[in-house]
């Protein structure tokens, strides 16, 4: 099993992209919502914010990674909505990883009107033909510029999903919670957010540094100067 955990605040991959092509296409009820500057982090917070019974570990259903650049839109010059890639025809290879986006730490109090809780993280999983092949079918978006494409659908929680349930108990496993700036991300990811916060704030202060001499004497050097002591 190959996971993946992301920490991305901007993207809207599940409510924009895979939510809004399902609709157009008849999976779930096609109902009135107009354009919200909303991220996926945000609808599911507010989601474990409005639901008083949800508790973690939480997560959507899983959606085929192709959504990430297969999406509906209107085409220059046309009248109707229909599925298109990044620059017209370019997509994610489908039925390789599903995504998913999930929470593991929600808290509430009685006393406290919001709940305390981690960030939605994006989960990625390899898909596998042992647990997965079921659900390779259920949907297929055909168009000229795209060719026949047949993501991998789980259409919701009545269907059983049999690697999202292992995925998650091992995410869930390895969320302890040990520092308060890390609450709900399981280990591996806040050491690696933790590392590169390190290596980032290493790298700006000999940016900082390697710009006194400029800022003391910036007429004595050359370019040519410059440019030969970059190569040594």
């Amino acid at each position: 099993m190959l996971l993946g955990i992301v920490k991305d605040s901007q993207s809207r991959y599940f409510t924009r992209n895979y939510y809004g092509m399902m609709r157009y296409l008849g999976i779930y009820d096609s109902i009135d919502i107009r354009p919200l500057p909303w991220t996926d982090r945000i609808v599911l917070e507010d989601i474990a914010y409005q639901i008083s019974n949800l508790s973690a570990p939480w997560s959507t259903v899983e959606f085929d990674s192709c959504f990430m650049t297969l999406h509906l839109g209107m085409p220059e010059g046309e009248t109707e909505a229909k599925p298109l890639g990044v620059k017209g025809d370019v997509i994610n290879q489908d039925r390789l990883f599903a995504r998913s986006l999930g929470q593991f730490f929600l808290r509430r109090h009685p006393a406290k009107a919001a709940p305390m809780m981690g960030h939605v993280i994006f989960v990625d999983r390899l898909l596998h033909p042992y647990w997965d092949l079921e659900l390779y079918n259920g949907v297929e978006i055909s168009t000229p510029e795209l060719g026949i494409i047949r993501p991998f659908l789980h259409r919701d929680r009545t269907v059983d999903n049999s690697g999202q349930r292992v995925a998650m108990y091992f995410l869930d496993t390895l969320t302890r919670n040990l520092f308060a700036e890390a609450i709900g991300y399981p280990d591996p990811l806040h050491k690696a957010d933790w590392g590169a916060k390190t290596v980032g704030r290493r790298v700006a202060q000999i940016i900082a540094d390697s710009e006194i001499a400029f800022r003391a004497n910036p007429l004595k050097k050359a370019l040519r100067m410059i440019r030969d002591e970059a190569k040594r």
